[in-house]
């Protein structure tokens, strides 16, 4: 419940700011996403450019939530791709590519970006 209220506060200001990048990020994902954004930084909700600087640490934190919300298959080819564009949008690409043989995700072929 309080990561969907959190998750409508970040939306609710994006729309206000005139840009709605978080729904570029799989449905699925948002709320894990989101979470780890509070508990893995220092990064306001609506610091997008703070949340990809940080993608590492909010992966290690959001990694198990998204598989388990939105399975392995569609966190790779759906999420991970999504994240990747969300942190473009938000002027921060990731660097990391998905396939980066010093991810600790690499046994299980998904690396989450954001």
């Amino acid at each position: 419940m309080k990561a969907s209220i959190t998750f409508l506060l970040a939306t609710c200001t994006s729309m206000i700011m005139g840009v709605d990048i978080i729904s570029i990020i799989t449905e699925c994902a948002r709320d894990c996403l989101l979470e780890s954004v509070k508990i893995a930084t220092n990064c306001k909700l609506k610091d997008y450019e703070c949340a990809c600087d940080n993608a590492e640490e909010i992966q290690n934190d959001g990694q198990d939530c998204v598989i388990q919300a939105c399975g392995k298959w569609k966190s790779l080819h759906e999420v991970v791709p999504s994240l990747k564009e969300f942190c473009e949008e938000a002027r921060r690409p990731i660097d990391k590519p998905v396939d980066d043989p010093g991810s600790k995700f690499e046994s299980m072929g998904l690396v989450m970006t954001l």
